[in-house]
């Protein structure tokens, strides 16, 4: 096709015409393509994008006359260009009519124009976009696997990791994306990888984003979706790394070793053969360096070894001190996981046997069945808690500091006295503390939301303690930690109480 008659075709249409004269047309528009005269290019493309859409067996047509390598000349540019739109458009059309009984892969030929209008700088088509793809959420369940399985999760990542680019009303319809996916889908698993992004939003300045992330948080808590779920992979990671770099390190002492007797050989024969040559004192002295850098090498590798390690987070057995046995039952639940249980009416307090004197703990815990009275907090190591006590009242008060629920005035008990500021638990909630020996701080979270009030000053050991009264009460405990880093952070009317 000439320059000439491809001017005049400009206004044509695809007539539906045999498929020998396709073929021919076809063979003439990549004439054209192949050609250095870019007028040529989007008149071409156009009337190709009109045949692929109005031929049903488009892919047979196509793929024969080796057009697909053709458009990559296209497709590589990614400049939003009118040459890459309809290189892209025509692509799209091909591979929807390749015939894939993949539905996911089917879904996501939807769900990706849908993805892209929502990052529209236009804020009307935008929401509309974010307004349509909530909709076949609610409706469709290939839809809504499709997100989770096809990548969207790294582009929500993506959009708020960036530093500049994308605007507010542009996030704010990806948050609502992931909250519909919250409420509409099964498997929920792959949204867990999000909760750092989440977190980092509960404090930033935009008030909308700040409390769409605060609401995803929550419904994640009580879906069972949960940081350490996201800390398992990451943790997974490190130990992969661990073991590579342990692996690093045993080669490196095989070399020493074989190093080290090849130094022993040479100075045998040092000994015994006065001869050697001035090259081969060389060579002694060439391995013995590469020996001391070795040696280096492998303290360097033992050194990172322990790094990592120690990044890991660790968890403990639990164990109580019951000062009240008759009153009180411990049992397992999954072998992590304990419940302590109240037999009897009474007042019974009773300590985790963990002592803790260095590094940062952190102990997780439900209540039920309480009527909203029991508290948890810590004990002084130093003393022995005596039957039937309890955190308020004389010789207890002295040497605890407790957190409180519902029943309770006073969301903290200082040592007796009654401090307010925390919300106060409730049963079915999780209630979290969190013990930096090394700052000698207590910090107490309530479904994973760090609360206002902590306790600072403390310098002698101490355990984590726990009461309840009432007959049928229970406190399970989820999990006891070593943590290798903190979780706090500084949050609005923060006030420190001492210890």
């Amino acid at each position: 096709m000439t320059e000439e008659s491809l001017r005049n075709s400009k206004g044509a249409t695809y007539n539906g015409q045999n498929e020998a004269d396709d073929a021919v047309i076809i063979s003439r528009l990549i004439a054209d393509l192949v050609q250095d005269n870019a007028h040529l290019y989007v008149p071409a493309l156009k009337l190709l994008l009109d045949i692929v859409l109005n031929h049903l067996q488009s892919k047979d047509l196509v793929l024969p006359q080796k057009i697909i390598p053709l458009l990559k000349k296209f497709s590589g540019n990614v400049d939003g260009s009118e040459e890459f739109v309809l290189c892209a458009t025509i692509l799209q059309v091909v591979g929807a009519r390749c015939g894939t009984q993949d539905k996911t892969l089917l879904a996501y030929e939807i769900i990706y124009p849908l993805i892209q209008l929502i990052h529209s700088n236009d804020e009307k088509q935008s929401k509309s976009g974010s307004k349509a793809l909530e909709e076949l959420i609610g409706e469709n369940e290939i839809i809504r696997n499709s997100l989770l399985q096809s990548g969207f999760i790294y582009i929500v990542q993506r959009a708020f990791a960036l530093e500049t680019g994308y605007s507010t009303f542009v996030k704010s319809g990806l948050l609502d994306i992931v909250l519909k996916l919250l409420l509409s889908a099964d498997e929920l698993d792959p949204l867990a990888s999000l909760i750092p992004t989440l977190e980092q939003l509960k404090i930033c300045e935009h008030k909308l984003l700040k409390k769409q992330a605060i609401n995803i948080l929550a419904l994640l808590n009580v879906k069972g979706i949960n940081a350490s779920q996201s800390m398992q992979v990451n943790n997974e990671d490190l130990q992969r790394e661990i073991i590579r770099e342990r692996r690093r390190a045993d080669e490196a002492e095989e070399k020493i070793t074989r190093l080290e007797l090849e130094i022993q050989r040479e100075r045998f024969k040092t000994q015994e053969f006065a001869e050697l040559t001035q090259r081969s004192e060389q060579e002694k002295v060439r391995k013995e360096e590469e020996l001391l850098i070795m040696k280096s090498e492998n303290e360097q590798l033992k050194e990172q070894y322990e790094i990592l390690k120690s990044k890991q987070s660790q968890d403990f057995p639990i164990a109580i001190i019951n000062p009240d046995p008759l009153e009180i039952s411990f049992s397992d639940i999954n072998g992590i996981m304990k419940k302590i249980s109240k037999k009897q009416d009474k007042y019974n307090t009773v300590s985790i046997s963990q002592v803790l004197e260095n590094g940062i703990w952190s102990m997780e815990a439900e209540f039920k069945n309480t009527k909203i009275y029991a508290t948890i907090g810590i004990v002084e190591d130093s003393f022995n808690i005596p039957p039937e006590a309890y955190p308020w009242n004389e010789p207890s008060s002295r040497h605890m500091v407790v957190y409180t629920s519902k029943e309770y005035g006073g969301s903290i008990w200082q040592r007796g006295k009654a401090i307010d500021g925390n919300t106060k638990f409730k049963d079915n909630q999780i209630v979290r503390l969190e013990l930096d020996c090394e700052k000698g701080t207590l910090f107490f979270f309530l479904d994973d939301i760090q609360q206002p009030l902590y306790i600072s000053g403390i310098k002698e050991k101490v355990r984590f303690v726990i009461f309840m009264y009432y007959t049928g009460a229970t406190c399970v405990i989820r999990s006891l930690k070593k943590l290798a880093g903190p979780s706090t952070v500084h949050v609005a009317q923060e006030r420190e109480v001492s210890w």
